[in-house]
């Protein structure tokens, strides 16, 4: 019995010997193992159809020379147990309606980088019921047909990417598609995505929309369709700007924004975004960053890329708050010039870092702290400044740990460093071009005071602006505070009304002594005629010119000049010459001539003639005498 056994099956494995013995393959085919065909540079399905193997499930042709497909074509090949066609970097250009009619299991359809202009009937894909990935990419078609994948309910990824004459997405070309979870449409023609689309696509999680020509994003109800959305890539586009609640009700692993136009992005872009991972914004026109932009995702951001952003001068120090799963920071080819204590506070995680080809003169103590702890620092061209704040960066230096973390060029998947030169400084002048790890202790100046840390001139700058603002405030306040009380009518806070009263007197009094003078001089004239009346005009004369004199004269001047004058005309009782003794008494007598007319120098005080009237008095009888 068991040799019967033994003989049965040394039979059967010689029939399937035989079998496989018989099996024939196509001329410029390789039949291989597993129940695959591989072909290349055919121009003709049908000739070798026959020579296919019964159990083929893959059947692949590269580079075809055929330009159209049919139902005939497959008519002698095993199409129904089909699992995979592809038919590549040929020179297809259409496909008939009912070519892949008996391909009723096939899961993988691979039509890329052929010269297909347009699928002519919605119905092409209909039989194909269990397809998971179609790939129309690299081809030149203008639009997908309504309904093209409305028998597709198991469709999982579809690509169209590299169709350079597709304008616009349209809802009606993914009917049915309930399953689909990648759509790649890169490197189209794509300028406007229509509001139905997001609704026929809202189980997709991966969106690649790279290299089009979109310029503003939907709105914010139409992304919020997108509930399942994980990987959102936008690279190479024309967007400009990142309005309030862009990305509101998504929840991203991925968001790809680098190589767009955006210089601008709102305080509250990334609000009401459930979060992100990965954020990419490199290669951006963006010049400064609101403080708190990223607060909203700061809990899960990993990876950050803000290089390449070449107007890019200074971040705000809050701007990576929260951020304490980040892992990777790209600040490469910005014109960042200062980075503060506060900027790496926030990033306990962070392992990777690129700071090269920046403007950079110093880096915080607080750096350095974190940056024994990371794994690959670059630091390559900057103008470092080798004064007393290049401290902390000459210490990590001569640390022999820093030497297997700093890193000049790309990563390579090997983690060799690659040749990296030392960090050399750009100024003084006196230390261009030194190694900055080879700076002696005496070649570095000792920080002053007012500043030991690269913050400390923002800190100085500050304190300036804000004395400036509080003096500004003040002044305006005292302003206004004075025009209210000219506008309601009360007097001024210098205003006395006492000495504005006295001067009033002053003037009162000035002008009733003026009418006094002139009443003296009418009692001084003598009678016309003779020597009296040439005297009087005389006088008169000179009392002109004496008065115009003594206007100008305020009243204590004019008061010190009166007492002077009657003094001199009082006897001088040491006076021996007889000219002096002469003039003596004539003072005198012209002073008693004076005291009987009431405008003596021994005038009572009080009297209504002033000290001013006396001196003009005074003036006369000398000019009489």
């Amino acid at each position: 019995m068991e040799m019967l056994q033994k003989l049965l099956l040394i039979v059967a494995i010689v029939t399937q010997m035989s079998t496989w013995l018989v099996y024939t393959c196509p001329t410029n085919c390789n039949c291989a193992q597993y129940r695959t065909v591989t072909c290349s540079q055919v121009s003709s399905l049908k000739n070798i159809g026959p020579d296919i193997p019964k159990d083929t499930n893959k059947f692949e042709v590269r580079e075809g020379q055929f330009y159209n497909l049919q139902e005939s074509d497959f008519a002698d090949m095993p199409a129904s147990s089909f699992l995979q066609l592809k038919l590549t970097n040929g020179q297809l250009t259409d496909i008939q309606q009912y070519t892949f009619k008996a391909m009723t299991r096939l899961q993988i359809l691979d039509l890329s980088n052929n010269a297909l202009q347009q699928i002519s009937s919605p119905d092409l894909f209909k039989p194909l019921s269990y397809l998971q990935l179609v790939d129309l990419s690299g081809n030149r078609l203008n639009d997908l047909p309504s309904g093209l994948f409305a028998s597709q309910s198991n469709l999982q990824e579809l690509r169209i990417a590299g169709n350079t004459n597709i304008r616009n997405l349209r809802g009606p070309s993914f009917q049915g598609v309930t399953s689909l979870v990648k759509l790649l449409a890169s490197g189209c023609s794509i300028s406007t995505l229509e509001n139905d689309l997001f609704s026929a696509i809202s189980s997709i999680r991966t969106l690649d929309l790279s290299y089009n020509q979109i310029k503003s994003l939907p709105n914010t109800d139409s992304f919020r369709l997108l509930q399942k959305l994980q990987n959102l890539t936008l690279q190479g586009n024309q967007i400009s700007a990142l309005n309030d609640g862009q990305f509101a009700g998504m929840d991203l692993d991925t968001l790809d924004l680098s190589k767009n136009l955006i210089a601008t992005i709102s305080p509250n872009a990334f609000m009401y975004l459930s979060g992100v991972g990965n954020l990419d914004l490199s290669g951006n026109r963006i010049h400064s960053l609101p403080a708190y932009v990223f607060q909203p995702i700061s809990s899960k951001v990993y990876n950050l890329k803000l290089n390449n952003n070449h107007v890019l001068i200074n971040l705000p120090p809050e701007i990576f708050n929260g951020m304490h799963k980040m892992n990777t920071l790209n600040l490469s080819s910005c014109a960042i010039k200062l980075l503060s204590e506060e900027h790496f506070q926030q990033v306990p995680s962070l392992r990777q870092i690129d700071l090269s080809n920046n403007w950079l003169k110093y880096l915080p103590q607080s750096f350095f702290d974190k940056a024994m702890y990371m794994q690959h620092v670059k630091l390559a061209n900057n103008p470092w400044n080798c004064d007393c704040l290049i401290k902390p960066l000459h210490n990590w230096l001569q640390n022999p740990q820093s030497s297997n973390i700093i890193y000049c060029t790309e990563v390579p998947e090997m983690g060799f460093r690659g040749n990296c030169q030392s960090p050399k400084c750009s100024s003084p002048q006196n230390l261009v071009n030194r190694d900055i790890s080879r700076l002696l202790p005496n070649d570095i100046e000792d920080c002053i005071k007012t500043g030991t840390s690269s913050s400390a001139p923002v800190g100085i700058i500050v304190g300036v602006l804000a004395g400036l603002v509080v003096v500004v405030i003040i002044i305006l306040i005292v302003a206004c505070y004075l025009y209210r009380r000219h506008k309601r009518g009360d007097p001024l806070i210098c205003y006395e009304p006492a000495k504005d009263e006295e001067v009033e007197k002053k003037k009162k009094k000035k002008h009733r002594e003026l009418k006094a003078v002139q009443g003296v001089r009418k009692l001084s004239r003598e009678p016309k005629g003779g020597r009296g009346d040439r005297d009087y005009y005389r006088e008169k004369k000179e009392n002109r010119k004496i008065d115009a004199e003594s206007s100008s004269l305020n009243e204590s001047d004019k008061s010190f000049v009166v007492r002077n004058f009657f003094h001199s005309m009082m006897p001088d009782p040491d006076g021996h010459s007889e000219g002096t003794h002469s003039q003596s008494m004539a003072r005198k007598d012209s002073i008693d001539s004076l005291s009987q007319s009431g405008y003596g120098y021994n005038s009572r005080p009080g009297s209504r003639h002033s000290s001013q009237y006396s001196l003009n008095a005074g003036y006369k009888i000398e000019s009489a005498v």
